[in-house]
C-alpha cells in the first residue's frame, strides 16, 4: 500500500527517525592529530555512528555508519544518495549547528578508516 504525504510531513517523519537512530550517542574526542580534531559518537553498544573530523581551517567533515542510510532508505524509499544527504544536511544543521557540503558515509565496523 503507498501513501502520499506532504513534503513538510515528510521531513518531519525523516528528523524524527534520524534523531531516533542518532540522538542520545555518546560523543568523545578519540583521536587529535596535529590539526584535526576527531570526535566519535558511539551508541550503548560502542558502535561509531558518526564520526566529526574539524580543523585544518576547512568547513567539518562528517561520516555517518552507512547502517544509518540504508534504514532509512529502505523506511522511506528515498530516490538517490543526494536527496538522503540533503535530509542528512538539514539534520546537523538542526540539531548540532553544523553547517555542511556533504556528508560522506563509512562501512559498519571500519570507522577507523574513515579520517
Amino acid at each position: 500500500m503507498k501513501y502520499v504525504i506532504t513534503e513538510n510531513r515528510l521531513d518531519k517523519v525523516v528528523d524524527t527517525y534520524i534523531t531516533s537512530q542518532l540522538g542520545g550517542l555518546e560523543q568523545k574526542l578519540e583521536k587529535v592529530y596535529s590539526t584535526v580534531n576527531r570526535f566519535v559518537f558511539r551508541n550503548k553498544n560502542g558502535e561509531a555512528f558518526i564520526i566529526i573530523l574539524e580543523g585544518m581551517d576547512r568547513q567539518p567533515m562528517v561520516g555517518i555508519n552507512e547502517y544509518v542510510l540504508q534504514s532509512l532508505n529502505s523506511l522511506i524509499g528515498l530516490n538517490d544518495f543526494h536527496e538522503i544527504q540533503k535530509y542528512f544536511k538539514k539534520w546537523f544543521k538542526n540539531h548540532m549547528g553544523i553547517d555542511l557540503i556533504a556528508v560522506e558515509t563509512f562501512a559498519r565496523g571500519h570507522d577507523e578508516y574513515f579520517y
